[in-house]
């Protein structure tokens, strides 16, 4: 996965690189989709959720520029995966879920990996974890219709963001980079992607009669 799939996609960073080496994917899965947990493309999961494609998450993830110090808002990780990642780079993982119960069967492993630490928490992920603000870098684990106006408050001066942003008369988003300098927002578009919307965060349906 990370000869073959990340590494040819420009993503360099040693540190991350090797968090996808020695971290198994597929204890993050269920027993069902673990036969196919490094194939370069999304896994759909029962709940109608997705365990987002290597490759993508890694250029994500790198667009970041996360060191130990940092804290880093982790929204939507439908599996726990995506924090374990963050934990081998990032000083505190704060994990946001609102669906299915992926933090306690996740938490366990978490520990026997050593990802001490990671914090998960169950609240609206449109609204992102203000108690917890401002964070250093914020992931979206899904393609959005727009980021939300909160989770951009959320990261300090100089924090980034990144989504993949699909606006509903679009087949294919697109990886945007938002970095915060005082009250103002620059975003910078890296590559295409069609990923799914992340669930809560699709484009809303124009009411007819």
């Amino acid at each position: 996965m990370v000869d073959c799939q990340i590494h040819p996609q420009g993503v360099v960073s040693a540190d991350l690189l090797n968090a996808y080496e020695t971290l198994p994917r597929e204890q993050f899965l269920p027993e069902e989709k673990r036969g196919i947990a490094y194939i370069d493309d999304e896994i759909r999961l029962p709940d109608g959720r997705f365990l987002m494609d290597a490759t993508t998450h890694a250029r994500l993830v790198q667009a970041l520029e996360l060191t130990p110090g940092h804290a880093v808002l982790d929204i939507g990780d439908s599996t726990g995966y995506s924090a374990a990642v963050l934990s081998r780079l990032a000083g505190t993982v704060i994990t946001l879920e609102e669906l299915g119960g992926f933090p306690e069967k996740a938490e366990p492993l978490w520990n026997s990996l050593g990802c001490s630490n990671i914090v998960s928490f169950r609240s609206s992920m449109r609204s992102g974890l203000e108690k917890h603000a401002l964070y250093d870098a914020i992931l979206l684990n899904g393609a959005v219709s727009y980021v939300p106006q909160a989770l951009l408050n959320q990261i300090r001066d100089g924090g980034r963001l990144v989504a993949i942003v699909r606006p509903k008369e679009r087949a294919q988003g697109c990886a945007v980079l938002y970095v915060r300098s005082g009250d103002a927002f620059s975003d910078r578009v890296l590559f295409d992607s069609s990923l799914p919307y992340l669930q809560g965060f699709e484009p809303k349906h124009d009411f007819q009669l």
